[in-house]
């Protein structure tokens, strides 16, 4: 009779912790632990955008572009020479002819009206793009840090299940030593939960070596040593999302900042072009010369030269055709990153959809009725009337289904994160 009782409150125990089990991992946790001490998704998003070296790299590109600019709007440098004129061969006199002079020659280039203009227009376009560039990166980076943390939360929430789950086959195993002990259990019921035990011991190993990876992962992104720890992170409350395939479409077409990259570089061949026009028009030499002569009378010298394009079916016109097929190319390259955007915001949506349809099935149809299944399990169990491997069977497929949760909410959360990068834009 006292091994009856002993019995029947080790059971008792275990249903509370199968029905309390089921409310801690879907709604909220019991034991809730300081904001300060977790570990929240925008906290390293800010960090990430503050010390990833990528974003680093490309805002210094995008300063340095910025500087030239004003080189490109900018003359050739003048050029001073220091000539000897007419310096008798053998007596090497400046005082035996009159032709002999030394003299000093200013020369400057002076392009072409509008050639400058049109420099200074290609070097703006192109610091365009490296700040189209650097608004991309910071997006991919956004995009990477949010996987990163997803898959880790993905594996605390993994550990957390499989360590609870652990625990209840120890009760399993407590309540079958007793069922044994009086003569009412079998001897292999006991083994077979200590190898479902191993078997969990092995994953958790897994699990904790896979939190290892991604950690280093993140640390990574954030400029950290690999070996920084990241604390618990904070619950992760699924995102509502409604946008329609067209207003996705939209979005992106305004604020992807790949897509204005490729427009500032279609601007840029634009300009390109007409530059590569004006070249079939000369660039102009003027120059301003001072002789100085011994005992005689100094004098000045001005001299003006043009460019003759004679090549041009070579040169000019050929750089006229070779920009025109740029353009082109870059208008095309355009159209085809427009459709494929269109397809992955389809594609995207389609597995969010997808997912957030597994979600409310696991989580108000699966869940729920392999929660009470096992919960009539371990009452039949209480009664002989059930045996231990359709108890042991119950439990783990709740707890293979649990785990499963978390799965979809992750990949429905990367899915979202990857949407986001696709249209340039954060949504959440």
């Amino acid at each position: 009779m006292f091994r009856d009782i002993i019995i029947l409150i080790c059971i008792m125990s275990l249903a509370i912790n199968v029905f309390g089990y089921e409310n801690v991992e879907l709604k909220s946790e019991n034991i809730q632990k300081e904001k300060s001490e977790l570990t929240t998704l925008q906290e390293l998003i800010d960090e990430a955008l503050q010390n990833n070296p990528e974003i680093k790299a490309l805002s210094e590109s995008w300063e340095a572009s910025k500087m030239r600019i004003p080189q490109a709007g900018a003359w050739k440098d003048p050029q001073i020479n220091f000539n000897i004129i007419n310096l008798p061969a053998k007596q090497f006199s400046f005082g035996l002819e009159p032709m002999t002079g030394k003299q000093f020659l200013l020369t400057q280039q002076i392009p072409f009206p509008g050639k400058t203009s049109l420099k200074e227009k290609v070097a703006g376009e192109e610091e365009n793009v490296f700040g189209e560039l650097f608004s991309d990166k910071k997006n991919e980076i956004i995009k990477k840090v949010k996987t990163a943390y997803y898959n880790l939360y993905l594996i605390d929430k993994s550990i957390e299940i499989t360590e609870k789950n652990k625990s209840l086959l120890e009760s399993f195993i407590r309540i079958v030593s007793s069922k044994y002990e009086v003569g009412r259990g079998l001897q292999q019921d006991i083994l077979k939960s200590q190898v479902e035990i191993s078997k969990i011991m092995e994953k958790l190993i897994t699990l904790r070596q896979k939190r290892k990876s991604l950690t280093a992962r993140i640390n990574t992104l954030l400029n950290r040593s690999p070996e920084t720890q990241i604390v618990k992170l904070a619950e992760i409350e699924q995102s509502q999302f409604n946008l329609k395939n067209e207003e996705l479409d939209k979005i992106a077409f305004e604020t992807r900042p790949m897509l204005k990259a490729m427009e500032n570089q279609i601007e840029k061949n634009e300009y390109l072009y007409k530059l590569a026009k004006k070249d079939y028009y000369p660039n102009f030499n003027v120059s301003l010369g001072y002789t100085q002569r011994d005992d005689r009378r100094d004098f000045f010298t001005t001299m003006f030269s043009l460019s003759i394009p004679i090549f041009i079916n070579k040169k000019q016109s050929k750089k006229v055709e070779e920009t025109a097929h740029t353009i082109t190319a870059v208008r095309e390259s355009y159209i085809g990153m427009k459709n494929e955007i269109q397809y992955k915001i389809r594609e995207l949506r389609s597995n969010i959809e997808e997912y957030n349809e597994l979600l409310e099935l696991l989580e108000q149809g699966i869940i729920p009725q392999a929660s009470q299944s096992l919960q009539s399990a371990i009452a039949g169990y209480q009664v002989d009337k059930v045996d231990f491997l359709t108890l042991l069977n119950n439990q783990l497929t709740l707890f293979n289904y649990e785990i499963e949760y978390y799965r979809v909410l992750s990949n429905y959360e990367k899915s979202l994160a990857d949407l986001e990068f696709i249209i340039g834009k954060q949504l959440f």
